[in-house]
């Protein structure tokens, strides 16, 4: 094989692994705007103290530091029908509470699936 054709190969190889893997961990992460508000939560704090939360959280737990992480923990257990997903939600922060899936942060006990949300809120710029 000529040098030429080696080069062009290992070039289109490359671009041809390396745009999806780019938009895959980098590219923009599309989820419900619900699935950022905590609304239980939200009705006794405000909004930099929700933010607060969310990046006490991050901390806490590194495995779930980024947007993406989180989402994904957050939509996997959650339908995709719209008309469901807030009840689905508030379901799952039950069952949190029930089954004692909680996680103490800055004094406060919350299920999991709120520390999540305030985590992903604490992304948002406004």
């Amino acid at each position: 094989m000529k040098r030429r054709n080696f080069i062009l190969l290992s070039a289109g190889m490359f671009a041809a692994f390396a745009i999806p893997a780019y938009y895959h961990f980098f590219g923009k992460i599309k989820y419900p705007g619900t699935l950022a508000q905590p609304h239980s939560l939200a009705s006794i704090l405000e909004l930099k103290d929700l933010k607060e939360l969310g990046r006490a959280y991050r901390k806490q737990v590194p495995s779930e530091s980024g947007a993406r992480a989180i989402a994904d923990v957050l939509l996997e257990e959650l339908p995709d029908d719209k008309l469901e997903f807030a009840t689905a939600l508030e379901n799952l922060i039950k069952k949190d509470f029930d089954q004692g899936n909680t996680i103490e942060i800055n004094g406060w006990i919350l299920s999991k699936t709120e520390a999540r949300q305030c985590a992903l809120l604490s992304f948002s710029r406004h």
